[in-house]
């Protein structure tokens, strides 16, 4: 258990402060319009920051970042119900 703790610490701190802010909205079912609306960025910019995020982890489709956000511990779902009451959908 402690090599996954630290793992996921490792997955985490490849991320920047920013691209880990983009994990948490999208993974509450934010739009990228509205990360984009809510950052004062374009959407084209959140799409890149999504890109770099699959990149870095290596990982293909918004679930799997979803997963990854979860078990990385950077949202909690028990503390955290919007990510069970929107859908995540891309604009």
């Amino acid at each position: 258990m402690r090599g996954h703790a630290a793992l996921r610490k490792q997955c985490i701190e490849a991320l920047t402060p920013r691209e880990r802010e983009i994990v948490r909205l999208l993974v509450s079912g934010y739009t990228v319009a509205e990360i984009a609306y809510c950052l004062g960025r374009h959407q084209s910019t959140i799409y890149a920051h999504i890109e770099r995020v699959r990149q870095r982890l290596g990982i293909h489709t918004e679930a799997q970042i979803g997963v990854f956000a979860v078990c990385a511990g950077l949202i909690d779902c028990q503390a955290d119900n919007t990510a069970t009451s929107r859908v995540i959908k891309r604009s």
